[in-house]
């Protein structure tokens, strides 16, 4: 089968070509922003889940030390349990260039050594600038407990 172009068909789709090229353009530049936000909000999520992880690592840390290690009243135990746990806490989901905070707090009775840690981070700064203009902190906080039996560990 042969196809036969007559000089005025191929014309006029030389002339459709040249304004669909411009539309192109315009669709690229409508979706880049929406794709570039999607890639930094994954990123985010990302970031959230390594430290939701590493703050119970660092949670459960804390509490194990706490029933292993520390003699009731001894200052320098509990100041490097919560050195310890700050330090797993910020371990994995800081990238340099974020504000983080770690926050421990320690408790102990007779059955169970406890551990909170908290932490606070800034967003990356597109989403920082995002939820700061819709009203939000611009921070993620996230609180971990753990709790460890002190039972195996005093024989």
């Amino acid at each position: 089968m042969c196809w036969i172009y007559s000089r005025s068909n191929l014309d006029s789709m030389k002339k459709s070509w040249v304004s669909d090229h411009g539309q192109a353009i315009v669709e690229y530049a409508v979706v880049l922003p929406v794709l570039l936000l999607l890639l930094v909000m994954g990123l985010q999520i990302s970031i959230f889940s390594i430290n939701k992880i590493a703050l119970a690592n660092a949670a459960y840390d804390a509490a194990r030390a706490k029933a292993t290690i520390a003699v009731p009243g001894n200052t320098g135990e509990l100041a490097a349990i919560r050195d310890l746990a700050r330090r797993r806490a910020a371990a994995l989901g800081n990238l340099g260039f974020l504000n983080m905070n770690v926050s421990v707090s320690l408790a102990t009775s007779a059955e169970v050594a406890t551990a909170k840690v908290g932490l606070e981070q800034d967003m990356l700064p597109l989403i920082k600038q995002a939820t700061m203009a819709a009203g939000g902190k611009g921070r993620i906080s996230l609180r971990e407990t753990a709790v460890v039996p002190m039972e195996p560990y005093q024989k």
